[in-house]
């Protein structure tokens, strides 16, 4: 199996227990610029706008930050069918999950490691987010100790409820995205294959973790 990175754009919230209040992050600042030059962007549709106030845009990007050690991750999901979304990570056996969402008590995220909730900030630092008329955002960074140097990436969207998340629709990005120095962006913007559905529940991260690991399969 091809070594790296999975991420998974919206994927099931396990629990919102330790969730918290985030930093706003406004529609300017999660946009294309700098796509393909300082940072690595995916969308679908392909090349979707995610500055667009109603675009029915899924969008995702990640830039090195070279002084900080860190990565930097955004994404951007229309929901307005759904309430969350969030970016899976796993490398040589290790998982990372994070979860952003905006529930009845307000906007919340999560970072687990395994089945393990984590509720320092070692690995995850510099959260933000906002919902504005159905669209949110999230914006987040990660320590580049806990990465390697691919990435393969999985988008979707779903609806989270106080019982269990519904229907997640899934793009999968086939290429893989090259974190090495000095140079992020080394695969072409919006490289979408095609998306397809799968009913999760509230205690299925086993199902996600089957899921993924088909993914890495197929792109090994």
């Amino acid at each position: 199996m091809e070594r790296g990175l999975i991420l998974l754009s919206a994927v099931l919230m396990v629990s919102v227990a330790l969730g918290q209040d985030l930093t706003p992050l406004t529609q300017a600042e999660v946009t294309r610029d700098g796509c393909g030059e300082h940072k690595t962007c995916m969308g679908s549709p392909a090349k979707c706008d995610p500055a667009e106030a109603q675009s029915p845009c899924m969008f995702s990007s990640l830039a090195r930050l070279s002084e900080e050690k860190k990565l930097l991750f955004q994404v951007r999901q229309y929901v307005a069918d759904g309430n969350y979304a969030g970016l899976y990570l796993t490398t040589e056996g290790k998982s990372l999950m994070f979860t952003c969402a905006i529930l009845s008590t307000g906007f919340t995220h999560q970072v687990m490691s395994g089945n393990t909730v984590i509720t320092s900030n070692e690995v995850v630092t510099g959260v933000r987010g906002s919902m504005i008329a159905s669209v949110l955002r999230c914006e987040f960074r990660v320590n580049m100790t806990a990465v390697t140097s691919a990435v393969s990436v999985v988008m979707g969207t779903g609806t989270f409820t106080e019982d269990s998340p519904g229907v997640i629709t899934f793009e999968t990005m086939e290429n893989t995205v090259s974190l090495e120095i000095p140079n992020i962006p080394t695969v072409k913007e919006d490289t979408m294959s095609s998306g397809a559905s799968s009913l999760f529940h509230s205690h299925a991260l086993s199902v996600v973790l089957t899921f993924l690991t088909m993914v890495a399969m197929h792109s090994a």
